[in-house]
């Protein structure tokens, strides 16, 4: 009877092990979600200067100054890591 009270122990030891790296695990995935969420945050950009910019080289395409929409277009490719699929289609018929 000792025999069996030991590895019940032994059992519930074990398992408690398991849900204590499990909870570890967890809080460590949490962790790293929280951290991405963060640098996120921080590389979000500010697409109010973005839509700016482009209004501007509208206005250069619509005065026939076509150089210098250009040159905002490539601006504004190089300032963001998201740039609207319109934007790369006018950027290459001025081009």
């Amino acid at each position: 009877m000792f025999g069996n009270q030991s590895l019940a122990t032994i059992s519930l030891t074990n398992e408690y092990s398991i849900m204590k790296t499990g909870n570890i695990l967890i809080s460590i995935g949490l962790l790293v979600i929280s951290d991405l969420h963060g640098i996120a945050a921080e590389r979000k950009q500010d697409y109010m200067n973005y839509h700016q910019n482009i209004i501007k080289a509208e206005k250069l395409i619509a005065n026939e100054e076509y150089k210098e929409a250009l040159l905002i277009y490539e601006q504004v490719f190089s300032s963001y890591d998201f740039i609207f699929l319109k934007e790369y289609q006018v950027a290459t018929q001025l081009a």
